[in-house]
């Protein structure tokens, strides 16, 4: 997709409607289905919308790419002063598997690495019910949906992506020789 420009939004395509509204706050991401009736990008920069609360940051994704696996990151703040918005979103879009990401000053390729995955864990804020996600079964259903499950089961209310500690890699065995000083073991 060639005429990326300094913003996402100025190209010279057609870009679809958003997928998703996003929302970082505090290191987490908050994803909900975009609807029509959400305040537009404009009107949130404008600051015309109410408040934003401070440290806030929102954004609209759009799912592009033959096979849905690329993203474009919107911003409805000046991308100048992403804060950690960018981290989260490339470390959520490599866990949920997205192989590219375009954010407003540059488009990043996402390889797969043993990182991506791990234990992935979830607390509600709304009722506090604990989640644990891993294996091959949760990691095959998060990859194929590209989206963490964004609700919580038990009481109903969204909650935010998950948070994912990669696995740790076990030790290499240890490898033991018998030391000797002076010809003595």
């Amino acid at each position: 997709m060639s005429g990326l420009t300094e913003d996402a939004m100025n190209t010279g395509y057609d870009l679809p409607a958003p997928s998703y509204r996003a929302t970082v706050r505090n290191g987490m991401l908050f994803i909900t289905d975009w609807a029509a009736v959400l305040v537009s990008r404009e009107k949130l920069r404008a600051g015309s919308s109410g408040s934003v609360s401070e440290g806030a940051k929102i954004l609209d994704l759009m799912i592009i790419g033959e096979d849905g696996d690329e993203l474009i990151a919107a911003y409805s703040f000046d991308s100048d002063e992403p804060g950690n918005v960018d981290q989260t979103l490339l470390d959520w879009a490599g866990h949920v598997g997205y192989r590219r990401v375009w954010l407003p000053h540059q488009v990043v390729d996402i390889a797969p690495s043993p990182e991506q995955i791990g234990t992935a864990t979830l607390t509600c804020p709304t009722c506090s019910q604990e989640y644990t996600g891993d294996g091959p079964d949760f990691w095959l259903s998060v990859r194929q949906a590209r989206i963490f499950p964004p609700f919580c089961v038990a009481c109903g209310c969204e909650v935010p992506q998950w948070e994912v500690d990669p696995e740790e890699p076990s030790p290499p065995p240890l490898v033991t020789t018998p030391a000797s000083i002076g010809g003595r073991q």
